[in-house]
């Protein structure tokens, strides 16, 4: 017990024990949160203290690492184009909003279109 009469706690501002941190205040969306653990991607309170040029920045948090809802793993908002295919909105992801065309040869094939969505690709072939 401290001197004062009072035993440490989270909340109190002071780092103790098993805290990560403790900032002593009751926003739970910062660095540290009101369990004095740090403030992740995945634990399902989006951090609203860093700017969006901040490598840590969340535009989501969900808290699952889940690539196919609307929030994908690196904390970021799904969009066409980021590698992650989502459930019910998009056919395919190939990581870029580029529709492709087949290989040199072929005369048909099946590629992921600049709106995620399966569509057939451009041919070129010997005698086209």
């Amino acid at each position: 017990m401290a001197c004062n009469g009072y035993a440490p706690y989270c909340g109190d501002n002071a780092q103790n024990g098993s805290e990560e941190c403790d900032d002593g205040d009751d926003d739970d969306a910062d660095y540290c949160r009101n369990n004095c653990l740090l403030g992740i991607c995945h634990d399902g309170v989006r951090r609203t203290d860093l700017g969006s040029s901040h490598p840590l920045y969340e535009e989501c948090d969900d808290g699952n690492v889940d690539n196919t809802d609307s929030c994908v793993d690196e904390c970021k908002i799904a969009t066409c184009g980021d590698q992650h295919t989502r459930l019910g909105f998009e056919d395919c992801d190939d990581g870029n909003v580029i529709t492709e065309i087949c290989d040199y040869g072929l005369t048909e094939c099946t590629v992921c279109n600049s709106t995620c969505e399966n569509s057939a690709g451009a041919t070129s072939y010997c005698g086209d």
